[in-house]
C-alpha cells in the first residue's frame, strides 16, 4: 500500500507532468525513431523539458486536457512532450533550409540594427 506522504508525492503537479512528458516523449520515439543515439538523447532530454514547461499552456489552449487533477495534469504532458518534437523538428528543417536561413538572418539583422559586412563596401 502506499501511504499518504508518498501518495501526495504521486499527485504533486511537478512529479505528473514530467512522469507525462517523457512518457509523451517516449511515444513520439516509438512513432518515429531516432536516427541514432545521440539523437535519441536529444529528444529526450528537451522533450521532456518542454513537455513539462508547456504542459500549462497545453491546458489552456486545449480545452478537454483543462483540469484540476493529476490526470489532467498528465494527459496534458503527455500531449505536449508527444507533439512538441515534432514542432522543433518541422522548425528546425525549416530554418536550415539555405533560402529561409538567409532571409531568417537579414531579418534579425535588420532588426536589430546589424550591418553585414557586404553593406559596408
Amino acid at each position: 500500500m502506499i501511504d499518504n506522504d508518498h501518495k501526495e508525492l504521486l499527485t504533486s503537479p511537478e512529479i505528473v507532468r514530467f512522469l507525462g512528458a517523457f512518457a509523451g516523449v517516449l511515444l513520439s520515439m516509438v512513432m518515429i525513431p531516432p536516427d541514432n543515439t545521440r539523437s535519441a538523447f536529444y529528444r529526450i532530454g528537451l522533450g521532456t523539458v518542454a513537455g513539462f514547461i508547456f504542459a500549462p499552456t497545453t491546458q489552456r489552449l486545449v480545452p478537454f486536457l483543462s483540469g484540476d487533477h493529476a490526470n489532467d495534469w498528465l494527459a496534458a504532458a503527455c500531449a505536449t512532450g508527444f507533439v512538441v518534437w515534432f514542432i522543433l523538428e518541422a522548425l528546425a528543417r525549416w530554418i536550415s533550409t539555405p533560402d529561409t536561413g538567409r532571409k531568417l538572418i537579414a531579418w534579425v539583422e535588420r532588426r536589430m540594427g546589424v550591418r553585414g559586412n557586404n553593406e559596408d563596401q
